[in-house]
């Protein structure tokens, strides 16, 4: 069985995680199934962040797993959750146990060009292409785009960081991963703190992108965004200047039927309404064509 594990990068703890019944999970009968269930937990981390790469991982753990790890079992939980040090250890023991672990990274430039959608689809998409499993949990609701020969056993669980340990045990892989690959792009852009906010946004991590500018790992989009005041103040902005928009053209409307109705050239058996200026169209939103797997 050594022979067979694929091994990459882990994880950190909390309370252990009740292991989800099979019945509860499984399109197919248990009793049909000749062989233990192969699970596989999929999660990714970096998806908000302003600097750095998307990665993603896939872990499948033996049904003893819980076993194995003993007291450390209670940081098998979501890595948002667990001290960077408990991270770190029980990443290590994920190593040592686990059947499968897979790791995708996506980076900065792929982002910049085709988006952070783009970047996690196709990180979900290469997770199940590579690996062999029964069937593959994702956390949250929206489902994964998958191979075709696969992708009936794909499921979306809400919070399935905190159900199902293959999940979990992929958030932790995922999040041990990427911050040690922000610790050394730290080195070579030490303004930014990297080391201790992992490319997120935090006010220090601001200033000095005001400061400094923006390095090349920094995701264009959204250190545009978040210098202008986030996502929120995005919105506001646009509802703001819709509106004003939206007053300018009625003005003009109004300006526009005023003349005609003055006009000594109007057709008094012309209706007013045939003449009045067409109601303007909501602004245009362009889309970025897709990929084609997508």
């Amino acid at each position: 069985m050594d022979d067979s594990r694929q091994l990459h990068q882990l994880i950190e703890p909390v309370e252990p995680i009740e292991p989800i019944k099979q019945s509860e999970l499984l399109t197919e009968e248990p009793q049909t199934r000749l062989r233990p269930v192969r699970r596989c937990g999929l999660d990714e981390v970096g998806r908000g962040a302003l600097a750095g790469p998307l990665v993603a991982a896939g872990v499948i753990l033996p049904d003893d797993i819980t076993e194995r790890l003993g007291e450390q079992a209670r940081w098998l939980r979501d890595s948002k959750t667990v001290p960077r040090q408990q991270r770190s250890q029980i990443v290590a023991l994920i190593r040592q146990h686990a059947l499968v672990v897979e790791l995708i990274t996506l980076p900065v430039e792929l982002i910049n060009e085709r988006g952070i959608g783009w970047a996690n689809r196709e990180a979900f998409y290469q997770l199940i292409a590579r690996i062999e499993a029964d069937e593959y949990i994702v956390d949250g609701k929206v489902r994964p785009h998958a191979p075709a020969e696969r992708a009936a056993c794909v499921r979306c669980l809400v919070k399935a960081d905190a159900q199902v340990p293959a999940v979990a045990a992929a958030s932790l892989v995922a999040k041990v991963y990427r911050d040690d690959l922000m610790t050394t792009l730290h080195q070579q852009y030490p303004a930014f703190g990297w080391n201790r906010n992992a490319g997120y946004g935090t006010p220090t991590h601001l200033d000095a992108l005001r400061q400094h500018g923006p390095a090349p790992e920094h995701r264009t989009l959204f250190i545009t965004t978040a210098l202008n005041g986030g996502q929120k103040a995005k919105r506001a902005r646009t509802s703001v200047s819709q509106r004003a928009l939206i007053e300018l053209e009625e003005l003009k409307a109004a300006e526009e039927s005023e003349e005609l109705e003055t006009s000594p050239d109007m057709n008094e058996e012309t209706p007013a309404a045939s003449l009045a200026p067409e109601r303007p169209l909501p602004p245009f939103h362009s889309t970025t064509p897709r990929s084609r797997r997508y």
